[in-house]
């Protein structure tokens, strides 16, 4: 019976390299020096057995042809199996080999992220350095799939959210609440995820589907308006304050942007406008408590 050892320590790619040219056309390994009266100088190594694959004897063990061409090619760190993309298992070519490691962990964690994946921190993509679950996906293919606008990643057997991989592969632990900065849910690059608790992702919700108004502006009744049909207003924590009426919505929605910065900081979902710096200064000055609607 033949036997191959699932992990080669004794070969190493500087003794391959000694031994054998490789033709990565054919993926044949030519013998460079006659270890053996058998051997002849120029000749292809190994022989095919009954399973298919082509095996050469070596340091008195058999090896895989398969995994001493990827071992030539990429070094001493040896998967626990090549798989052949096009499934013939005598096609040893280098483009032609994907390595399966086999990761024994059952919790997700920060290490086995950096060992499976690879992280675009410019595009906050996540991409396949190994081979899992014996399937043949190209190394480099992108990993993640839409669902209802939101962006999913099956890992160990789960369905999560990109943006917590991509969180946890950074900062090493998944938050209670992870915000998107820009409030784009596809962007999913690290320096655009900020972790949060639910009062805070609360802050930063944007307004209700299908409202015209600014986020934090009303229309006053018309027993109110008095020449300033708009007001604006925000919450915290339970609390609702009013900021005041205006003449038109712009003014209302620059009132709530400077009053939202000042009490949520960074979890500010503002409504993009260019904040006014004396209007910021005003609402930073300002008690709120004293506009505090009952």
């Amino acid at each position: 019976m033949i036997r191959n050892s699932t992990r080669t320590t004794a070969l190493t790619r500087e003794e391959l390299h000694r031994l054998f040219t490789l033709n990565r056309e054919t993926g044949e390994l030519i013998w460079k020096i006659a270890r053996a009266r058998r051997i002849k100088v120029g000749t292809s190594a190994g022989g095919l057995s009954a399973n298919g694959r082509v095996y050469i004897r070596l340091l008195g063990r058999q090896y895989l042809r398969s995994r001493l061409v990827y071992q030539y090619v990429h070094g001493d760190i040896l998967p626990d199996e090549v798989l052949h993309i096009n499934g013939n298992p005598q096609d040893d070519r280098p483009e032609n080999l994907r390595p399966v490691f086999r990761h024994p962990d059952k919790v997700l964690t920060q290490g086995y992220l950096h060992a499976t994946y690879d992280l675009d921190e410019e595009t906050g993509g996540l991409t396949r350095k190994v081979e899992a679950q014996n399937r043949v996906d190209l190394i480099g293919k992108p990993i993640a799939y839409r669902i209802n606008g939101r962006v999913y990643v099956s890992v160990l057997g789960r369905k999560m959210p990109k943006y917590h991989l991509v969180y946890m592969y950074v900062h090493g632990y998944i938050p209670e609440q992870i915000i998107h900065r820009n409030g784009n849910l596809s962007d999913d690059r690290p320096e655009n995820l900020l972790a949060a608790n639910m009062s805070q992702k609360a802050w930063n919700k944007g307004p209700h589907r299908g409202r015209e108004l600014p986020k934090g502006v009303h229309v006053l009744p018309e027993k109110e308006k008095r020449g300033k049909p708009y007001s604006a207003r925000i919450m915290k924590d339970g609390k609702r304050y009013y900021l005041g009426s205006f003449e038109t919505a712009e003014e209302a929605a620059e009132a709530y942007d400077a009053a939202a910065e000042n009490l949520f900081g960074e979890y500010a979902r503002t409504n993009g406008r260019r904040t006014n710096h004396r209007e910021l200064r005003r609402w930073r000055s300002m008690d709120l408590n004293s506009r505090t609607i009952p």
